[in-house]
């Protein structure tokens, strides 16, 4: 997937999974917190690719440019690009239960929507709540109940999914939702 946008991830990444994410998606560049840079320099030799290392933090350090810095630094002026509603502009990595995490791309206009979409819901209008992602503890869906009212039904990833204890091996196919304002 040659000139994508970026993959989010969290600071539970292993040096095992930063690897097979750069190596995978070709990044030329890095962005990360400083609890991931020592997994990160653990594995950038197996990354000639990899010519930029972006720190977010207000110093720079070790190789890594502050992104802080340089941000603050850069002048005001700027030309937009301009981009259609299908190319890239993130990738996600699914959960990698049945193997090696596969990329997943969404385009310009399917993130905006999922974001938008999101912005607009009300709980009142919720009859349910999935999520996707980590597991969380029994406390945290707990609090989620006590604060919106409503059930938080735990999934797997963004592209596969567990209902009811139950594994689904394969992608969960598209479902008919309707918001009602």
């Amino acid at each position: 997937m040659p000139d994508h946008r970026g993959d989010p991830g969290t600071t539970q990444l292993t040096a095992k999974d930063i690897l097979h994410w750069l190596q995978a998606s070709k990044a030329r560049c890095t962005v990360a917190s400083e609890e991931v840079i020592p997994a990160v320099e653990s594995i950038v030799s197996e990354c000639p690719g990899l010519k930029t290392k972006f720190l977010l933090s207000p110093h720079s350090q070790n190789r890594w440019l502050s992104f802080q810095e340089l941000f603050q630094t850069t002048s005001a002026e700027h030309s937009c690009v301009e981009t259609g509603i299908q190319e890239p502009m993130a990738i996600y990595f699914a959960s990698g239960t049945t193997g090696s995490p596969n990329m997943v791309q969404h385009s310009q206009s399917s993130l905006r929507i999922g974001y938008t979409l999101c912005g607009r819901c009300k709980f009142k209008k919720l009859p349910h709540c999935l999520m996707g992602g980590e597991p969380l503890n029994p406390e945290v869906l707990e609090q989620w109940k006590v604060q919106t009212g409503l059930m938080l039904y735990e999934g797997y990833g963004q592209t596969g999914g567990m209902f009811n204890g139950q594994s689904l091996s394969l992608t969960l196919q598209p479902q008919d939702c309707q918001l009602s304002p």
